[in-house]
């Protein structure tokens, strides 16, 4: 510590006013602990094992080589862009726990908010964008197409407006998803009306639907390469163009753990490297 032994005797002395309790009995040769000493000896020393400890696992966290991230993500995003980022995260940083939450789009800023999680990923609404209190750092921005049969009419088309889906079954997901949310946005500002003939909760079984000629699929450009469906294919949709904001969505004011921060650079960069 690098104290001489007179600045040393003033601290015990120090410490016996503050705690109204002797350390020592002292003598003219001798100088010996008393029981209350011996107890608090015990008391620091454990201190110190856990300053130590303490000091070893924040350093661990800050190299990465332990820790955790929490976040939110909606159940569509889960199912295809997550399995890819999980498994490069995972494999680079091995140490880290990765505690998912599958939510619906109407918890993704909540559970932020809240504390629950650190950060969300799913869709940037028009609500949410004009949000204080969150901030939105886009992932990736698609577009809305029409899926449909290769044989089918409205293959031939290179753009098909929505106008012309009248005259066509259609299947979207049902009200209450993140997708069906964005599509009435635009709808609404376009004085429009979307009402599909069938309305599905899962991207999988919308698909599976229009490969088996029950009518086009209203999904995002992005998603026909993740499914093998090779009698499928995409034609944008127009009049108006509609588009989705992916966005990693944490709190305003508030900083990612390291781990956190890592698994969103991980996840920008692998999207990118997709796109």
């Amino acid at each position: 510590m690098h104290l001489t032994s007179s600045a040393v005797s003033l601290l015990i002395r120090q410490l016996e006013d503050t705690w109204n309790t002797r350390l020592f009995d002292r003598s003219t040769r001798s100088l010996h602990p008393t029981t209350a000493a011996e107890e608090a000896i015990v008391l620091a020393e454990r201190l110190l094992v856990d300053a130590e400890q303490l000091n070893t696992s924040m350093r661990a966290v800050a190299k990465l080589a332990q820790g955790r991230v929490r976040f939110a993500i909606t159940s569509s995003l889960a199912f295809t862009v997550l399995p890819a980022i999980l498994q490069r995260f995972s494999r680079e940083y091995p140490g880290i726990e990765v505690v998912i939450l599958d939510v619906g789009p109407d918890r993704l800023v909540p559970i932020v908010l809240s504390g629950e999680a650190e950060f969300s990923l799913g869709v940037a609404t028009v609500n949410s964008s004009k949000r204080a209190d969150i901030n939105l750092t886009t992932l990736f921005t698609d577009r809305l197409c029409v899926i449909c049969l290769k044989g089918s009419p409205l293959a031939s088309y290179k753009v098909i407006e929505w106008a012309q889906l009248a005259s066509h079954p259609t299947i979207s997901l049902r009200i209450g998803s993140d997708l069906r949310a964005v599509i009435n946005e635009a709808m609404a500002r376009a004085n429009r009306k979307f009402e599909p003939t069938y309305e599905v909760s899962l991207f999988t079984t919308s698909l599976a639907m229009t490969a088996r000629g029950l009518g086009a699929s209203i999904l995002p450009s992005h998603l026909l390469p993740m499914f093998d469906r090779p009698s499928l294919v995409a034609v944008p949709l127009a009049a108006p163009v509609v588009k989705r904001t992916i966005a990693v969505i944490t709190r305003s004011g508030r900083s990612l753990s390291p781990a956190a921060q890592r698994f969103v650079e991980v996840t920008q960069s692998a999207i990118s490297q997709a796109a």
